[in-house]
This record gives C-alpha cells, structure tokens and sequence, in this order.
C-alpha cells in the first residue's frame, strides 16, 4: 500500500511506522505501544492503525491468513488498519492540505446523509480507511446497512457513490494496485503480480519527523463556525476534541501566543534545536518552562507547577491517537500523565 506515494511512504518511514501481526495466541495488549491499554482492548478489537504516539499498524494472524475463525472473515482489516497509518503518519504530513480537505469532506457528507449507519460516519478517520477498503475491493458487502457495512463494498461503487472521497484516497494511492485475495493468494500468484510504484511525482520536499502537519495554529487562526464560541463555553474543546481543536481553534485557545494574551517567548537560542529533537517530551521540566514557544505550549505559565495527573478520563486515548503532538496547548496542561510531560 505504500508503494503508491512516495511521499506518503517517506513520512510514515520517517515517523517510524511500522506493522505487526497480532498472533493467534496473543492479544492487542501484547504489541509493546499498545500495552498500556486496558484488557478488555483485547475482546473489542483485533488490530489498530499507527498514531504518532504508537506508530504500528496491527491485524490478526487469522484475518491475514485467512483462518475460519476470524471475526473479520469477509474484509481484509489489515487493509482497513494500513489505511490509518497512511492517513495519521502519511498523507497529513506528506499532502499539503490533504487532511483538511478529507475533515471537511467528512463533515459534507455526513450532512448529506452519505454513509448513513455504516463504521465510516464515525470519524474522519474512519471514513477514510472505510472508504479504503472499498476502492482495493476488500471490504464487506451487506445490501443493507447494518450499523458497521453496507452496499459500497467495491472500487466502482464508491466512486459513484462517493467521488470526492475516491478522489482524496486516489492522492494517496494514485497506482490503484489490485490486491491478491488472501484467502486464494498464493506464491506463485505473488511472484507474478506487478506492483507498480511512484504513480505521483514526489514534491522533493524534505520529510522528516519533525515535519508539522496541515494545520496551521500560527497563520490560520480562525473559528470556521460561528458557534464555535458558544460550544467553547460549554466545554466542547475537551468533550470533542476531533472536531473542535481544528474547527475553533481560535475558541479553544489552540493557536499562537498571541492569542492567550502575553509575550510567548524561547528564554535559551538552543530552544527551537532542542524541540525539534524531542526534548519537549524526554525533558519536560526545563522545556516548558524555559522554551514554551518552541514546545507550542504558550500561555501555560503554570505549567511547571501543576501536579501530574490527567483532568480527563478520555486523556489516555487522547494521547494514543496523537494529541499530544497534535495539540500540545491542551494536552500537555490537562493530560500531564498521559503525555508524559511530569
């Protein structure tokens, strides 16, 4: 699946993607990023896609061997998993604006009414890898919706369906490579199939991990509702950070220093080199006090004095999706223990 993009693969490359088989014995805790999270994990679901705070895309030994006993028998979920660490640790950083328009795009055609009781109304995220599956031909056909699939189950389907979501996919994965089925691949099928590669000129534009994605909280401080204040008030930066921290930045305080009312300020020259090699996160108690505007923690003065704990139940997940990186403003003042910053 990476073959497609180079740009794609270097940034997920970069960011240390990587993918591992959650063996038959074994549960989704056994995979080391992801064995913080709580047992009952196991029973919900077998496989996750990468994140920048655990950048592995997992799937089950049956699923990609094909065994009877396989709670995903009728989809490819490797391909579904794949998809989110091309989308999280890939096209974001990789595609400039690509993750706004797929945002945006979500959000019309969930007003649309498109997707309607399927997995793929979820999130943005999960439109996407949903509608990944559908353009490799992998996903489960149901002629009605059953909460999780439906009836666009297949590359044609979806751009009918769908065509600016096919569209966005197609950035991604311009070669439109055929997979084998799983179920009837076998050696001599793979040694004969042709995989193309590079289908999109690369930019040649330098990736590395500490590239920023398309969200500009500098230049682009904006609110793009007009109820963005109002939800602000009420607590929605906290309670639905998907939507909000990108929509509402100005509301939810998530943007530049000059915002939160005070001069926002590197007190050491060696701040902006020491942020970019990680030292916000393994030297937290001098960085965020000394170095606020190359950690992006700007108007949290108190920081340093706060206790070490977490002001929400759902920061643990907060931080296994990649908020942390993503929306350090909140996250590092709210979710100290689960960021790791304390």
């Amino acid at each position: 699946m990476f073959a497609d993009n180079k740009d794609v693969r270097m940034s997920y490359y970069k960011r240390h993607g990587r993918v591992a088989v959650i063996g038959t014995s074994e549960g989704t805790t056994d995979i080391p990023e992801h064995n913080w999270l709580p047992k009952r994990m196991n029973e919900r679901t077998r496989g996750l896609g990468a994140t920048d705070y655990a950048p592995v895309c997992t799937a089950g030994e049956e699923n990609a061997s094909c065994f009877c006993k396989d709670r995903y028998f009728f989809e490819d979920i490797f391909v579904h998993e794949i998809a989110h660490g091309a989308h999280l640790l890939g096209a974001k950083y990789a595609i400039a604006g690509w993750n706004k328009r797929l945002i945006k795009q979500f959000e019309a055609a969930k007003r649309k009414g498109l997707w309607k009781r399927t997995y793929a109304m979820s999130s943005s995220a999960e439109y996407f890898a949903e509608g990944v599956q559908s353009y490799f031909n992998v996903n489960t056909h149901l002629d009605k919706t059953d909460g999780i699939h439906g009836p666009i189950s297949n590359q044609k389907r979806l751009q009918e369906y769908d065509p600016e979501l096919y569209n966005l996919i197609h950035e991604v994965f311009p070669c439109k490579n055929t997979f084998l089925k799983r179920c009837e691949s076998t050696r001599g099928k793979e040694l004969e199939q042709d995989i193309k590669m590079n289908c999109k000129a690369s930019t040649d534009k330098e990736i590395t991990k500490n590239s920023l994605p398309d969200v500009n909280f500098k230049y682009d401080c904006k609110d793009d509702n007009k109820m963005c204040m109002i939800w602000a008030s009420k607590g929605e930066c906290a309670k639905n950070p998907f939507y909000m921290v990108y929509n509402c930045q100005k509301s939810c305080r998530v943007c530049d220093g000059s915002i939160t009312g005070y001069r926002c300020l590197d007190k050491n020259k060696n701040c902006p080199n020491w942020s970019a090699n990680g030292e916000c996160h393994k030297n937290p108690k001098y960085m965020l006090y000394y170095c606020q505007k190359s950690c992006k923690v700007c108007g949290r003065k108190d920081l340093e004095d706060k206790p070490c704990l977490d002001e929400n139940t759902s920061c643990h997940y907060w931080a296994f999706i990649g908020e942390c990186v993503k929306n350090p403003n909140y996250m590092f003042y709210r979710c100290r223990r689960s960021c790791k910053v304390c």
